[in-house]
């Protein structure tokens, strides 16, 4: 496995960058299967994350540079730019987008910000599209949930225009194809929220797999509706790891989480839809992609006529240094006491 890093080093296919070109690097987050930093990169003229695995393993390290090195056709995968090395370990890590609103359960936990249902929608299918590029290849994530999924914004270039956000999939250390002969020793639980409950119910005979990433994005698409984590005040006076055993079984007997009012009816079809105990009930991604396009449409054109009676208040805020976000939302004019949402 080390070999297959050492021939695409050498023959070009990965581009291998010197450590000393990063600068200002930062520990941000540590994902399930690795440590985040985050760094500037003058040469290139932008930051990016890099990710070193927690326990190195070449063979799941080789796997993920795999899987990300063929998915550079979506825009809804995270960029993979290349390796780089720090001494004196010299193992490897991977150097990739960076995106400046993180995660999906960050950006949907920021109080202060009114996510409009275009918008939930636009983020909706980009996961969905995300998900299409892998499953196109017969690629699994298997460890599918809102901080896998990170947020950047898309228009920054025009701080006058309504926002716009797109998000990526990102974190493919529990991924793996699902042609035959590849090995597989995944045995992690990852966030019991989002985890199959077939897997739940026949650990060691039942391995996640296209379905499973379903049932997951069902979770996702329940937490963007909400705004909420699934099951967050579940047996939360408990012990963490019984309250995981507990929530597990659960599942398996069929808990789900309540529809959120004011969702769109046709929404809560499709993810009640992915989270279907059985996996041959799941729909597959380009059934899902399909009812989202038709559900977007609707939403644009359901947005388009409310213009004319409803103004659009947007708080254009640039950096978050400066401690100021983007605010959007529709509020109908006869409502005299809409009020514009601060800055904080």
């Amino acid at each position: 496995m080390s070999e297959w890093i050492a021939n695409a080093v050498h023959n070009e296919y990965i581009q291998l960058y010197k450590y000393s070109e990063f600068q200002n690097i930062t520990n941000f987050a540590e994902g399930g299967f690795g440590h985040i930093k985050y760094a500037d990169w003058p040469c290139s003229d932008r930051k990016v994350a890099i990710k070193e695995l927690k326990s190195y393993d070449v063979r799941k390290f080789v796997e993920e540079v795999k899987i990300h090195s063929s998915s550079h056709s979506s825009n809804n995968i995270v960029r993979f730019f290349g390796l780089t090395r720090e001494l004196p370990s010299n193992e490897y890590m991977m150097v990739m987008e960076y995106a400046d609103l993180r995660s999906l359960r960050n950006f949907l936990s920021q109080k202060d910000v009114i996510i409009d249902w275009e918008t939930k929608y636009r983020l909706s299918l980009d996961i969905a599209k995300g998900l299409y590029c892998l499953h196109s290849r017969n690629v699994a994530h298997r460890d599918l949930h809102t901080n896998n999924i990170v947020i950047k914004r898309a228009n920054t270039d025009n701080p006058c225009c309504r926002p716009k956000f797109i998000a990526q999939i990102t974190d493919f250390g529990g991924a793996i194809s699902m042609n035959e002969g590849v090995i597989d020793v995944y045995e992690d639980f990852g966030q019991v929220a989002f985890t199959d409950p077939k897997f739940l119910n026949g650990i060691g005979s039942y391995k996640k797999d296209l379905c499973s990433d379903i049932y997951s994005m069902g979770v996702i698409f329940w937490e963007i509706s909400s705004g909420k984590i699934p099951f967050e005040n579940y047996m939360s006076e408990s012990n963490e790891s019984y309250r995981d055993i507990c929530l597990s079984l659960a599942i398996i007997d069929g808990l789900r989480e309540t529809p959120t009012p004011e969702t769109p009816e046709n929404y809560i079809k499709l993810y009640k839809a992915c989270w279907e105990r059985e996996p041959s009930r799941r729909p597959i991604i380009e059934q899902i992609i399909e009812a989202l396009n038709t559900e977007f449409k609707n939403i644009l054109e359901q947005a388009h006529e409310l213009k004319g009676n409803n103004v659009i208040i947007s708080i254009n805020l640039n950096e978050q240094a400066r401690g100021v976000k983007r605010v959007t939302g529709y509020f109908p004019l006869e409502n005299k006491k809409a009020k514009l949402l601060k800055s904080i």
